[in-house]
């Protein structure tokens, strides 16, 4: 089975040569003799070989449909078997068969609802991969099975959220069903009123704490993102109705995720019609199936989980509160993520992107820099970061708030500007200078030095900029200090943010540059003198 049948087998469904290998009578045999033998028979299976026969049914069931009609009692029956035994391997593998089965063939709601419960309570390390991909091939089977009829809501939409509710208390549970919003979110978008306010109350406790698991970290950043992509989605729509002038229009071309289909209309499963040979009545065999239960779903009550308090789910767009502290919290996470490797440092680039696109989206974001102390704190010598890694964090964060919105940005958080100018003067890196320079630039252009309209804080803010230059030219052109910079950078950082106020149009007095020039001959000179010793030597 292992070695040889099932890769056999694999191999010829996937290129095509089915009939090559099986024909009716085989799958006849196979299922009366192997799937569905009788009891004295069965009993004797051994749990690899369960494994073997349910991973050999599961395969029938995505490559042959149309073939195994017939044999449908049977082959519900094998699987849902498996998933009443209790503390065996095979019993996850069942999970993937039967949810195999039922993307292929109508069966009883109660059945379908049972399964799904199931896997959503399902969070365990060790069933996790079996887990995501049997909830991988049931999701979009959901809409086309489980239509709305007379609810406004789809009823495995209210499952999820009651589930999410009842145990999102613990970040396992949590996890699992926000991981699978994600991976599914054009399902989930038309009800997304149901999930973002707790979505959002969730991101700091996943993505937040020092010792948080990278995977919790990256599935913070990704529900944060799914928020915005989901207005930006709601705000498109908006927009092409305004456009077009038509009450309504199709989603295709706002949710590339969705690959075609409307996610207003998936829920109800008028966007999935089915082939014919699926469209099968569910038999009476399969309604005695009910009865059996896959782990502790034995039981599912009817339940009724209201909508938002304000708007439908189809108009519900996050609000002010919500705005803010998803902004805040893309902040926060760039500042406390540490790139040293690949992966850390992917994660850094895509907050910073998503902080661009949140901004966008939320042009009039109040985003308050209120972490600055916090990351001064973090450049101490006494702390584990990197101090140069710290200012970097931070200067490319203000960067790219100030690109999207820099005048309400310098306005509420301009003694926060001034805070950090400081410390990058101290530092003397050229990156980080780069990085200033930016800062700076954006900070003269949305308010000229020399315009009526300037505050007076910003004057003092400019202010402050002349004297952290004056400074440090005075130290850089000491005699005291000739030839002890080696490296230049001091010399080649006062020359980048001089170099950038020149082009804002800032003054910068003549004095200063021959003071500059005076200390780059020097060092040319006493760096010819100590060459011609050596060359005497």
């Amino acid at each position: 089975m292992q070695m040889l049948i099932l890769p056999m087998l694999a191999h010829a469904f996937q290129n095509g040569q089915s009939w090559e290998v099986v024909d009716s009578d085989i799958i006849k045999t196979i299922v009366d003799k192997l799937l569905d033998p009788p009891e004295e028979v069965s009993a004797e299976y051994d749990e690899p070989l369960r494994i073997e026969l349910l991973q050999l049914a599961t395969l029938l069931l995505k490559y042959l449909q149309n073939d195994l009609v017939h044999h449908r009692k049977e082959l519900i029956k094998f699987g849902w078997n498996h998933l009443k035994r209790e503390d065996s391997a095979s019993k996850q593998w069942a999970f993937v068969n039967v949810c195999h089965f039922l993307e292929a063939y109508q069966a009883p709601e109660k059945i379908i609802l049972q399964v799904f419960v199931a896997l959503l309570r399902t969070c365990q390390p060790e069933n996790k991969l079996l887990v995501k991909q049997a909830l991988d091939i049931l999701m979009p089977a959901l809409p086309r099975r489980l239509p709305l009829g007379d609810s406004q809501m789809p009823i495995w939409i209210r499952y999820t959220k009651k589930i999410l509710v009842e145990e999102g208390h613990s970040i396992p549970n949590l996890i699992h069903i926000f991981q699978l919003i994600v991976r599914h979110s054009d399902l989930f978008y038309s009800c997304r009123a149901q999930f973002v306010p707790q979505m959002v109350n969730s991101l700091s406790r996943l993505g937040l704490p020092f010792n948080t698991t990278t995977e919790n970290r990256r599935l913070a950043i990704e529900l944060a993102g799914l928020v915005v992509g989901w207005e930006r989605q709601r705000q498109n729509e908006i927009k092409v109705v305004i456009d077009s002038d038509v009450p309504s229009k199709s989603n295709d071309e706002f949710n590339p995720a969705s690959a075609g289909t409307d996610p207003k209309r998936a829920v109800d499963g008028s966007s999935y019609p089915e082939d014919a040979s699926k469209r099968v009545k569910v038999e009476p065999g399969l309604q005695s199936i009910c009865v059996m239960s896959p782990g502790g779903a034995s039981s599912i009550s009817n339940i009724e989980t209201p909508g938002p308090s304000g708007q439908p789910d189809e108009e519900f767009k996050p609000n002010a509160a919500m705005e803010e502290m998803i902004i805040n919290f893309l902040i926060r996470v760039a500042l406390v993520i540490e790139p040293k490797d690949k992966e850390a440092t992917t994660m850094y680039g895509q907050a910073l992107e998503l902080l661009s696109q949140a901004l966008e989206v939320w042009p009039n974001a109040n985003v308050k820099f209120n972490y600055l102390e916090k990351l001064l704190n973090s450049m101490q010598p006494s702390q584990s970061k990197d101090p140069s890694t710290a200012l970097a964090q931070g200067l490319d964060v203000m960067n790219k708030v100030l690109e999207k919105q820099p005048h309400l940005f310098i306005r509420n958080n301009i003694n926060q500007i001034s805070q950090i100018l400081e410390p990058c003067f101290k530092q003397k890196m050229l990156d980080a200078g780069k990085s200033l320079c930016s800062l700076l630039k954006m900070v003269f252009v949305a308010f000229p030095p020399d315009a009526a309209s300037t505050p007076p804080d910003m004057k003092l803010l400019y202010h402050k900029v002349d004297d952290l230059i004056q400074k440090h030219i005075d130290s850089v052109t000491s005699p005291q200090t000739s030839g002890e910079d080696t490296s230049g950078s001091s010399i080649s950082f006062i020359l980048l943010v001089i170099k950038t106020l020149t082009e804002v149009k800032k003054h910068i007095e003549p004095p200063i540059l021959v003071r500059i020039l005076q200390r780059l001959a020097r060092d040319m000179g006493s760096a010819m003198g100590s060459h011609l010793r050596q060359v005497c030597n």
